[in-house]
């Protein structure tokens, strides 16, 4: 099969990059060491991954 009649495949990857209890935040200094205590929503990050033949597109994380 040549280039212009290639299939169109795409994949979608979610992934928790919520930071660990305990993280020292920026712009809290006055909690001193204790650094981030509960977490209210997890992070999440999203990608899209759209291949024909040869030709690649990674889309940028969007919410």
């Amino acid at each position: 099969m040549d280039e212009t009649h290639a299939a169109l495949q795409w994949a979608h990857e979610r992934v928790d990059i919520t930071p660990p209890l305990g993280l020292p935040m920026g712009g809290y200094a006055s909690r001193g060491t204790t650094g981030c205590r509960a977490i209210e929503d997890r992070l999440q990050c999203d990608t899209l991954l759209l291949a024909q033949g040869k030709t690649r597109f990674l889309a940028p994380p969007w919410t």
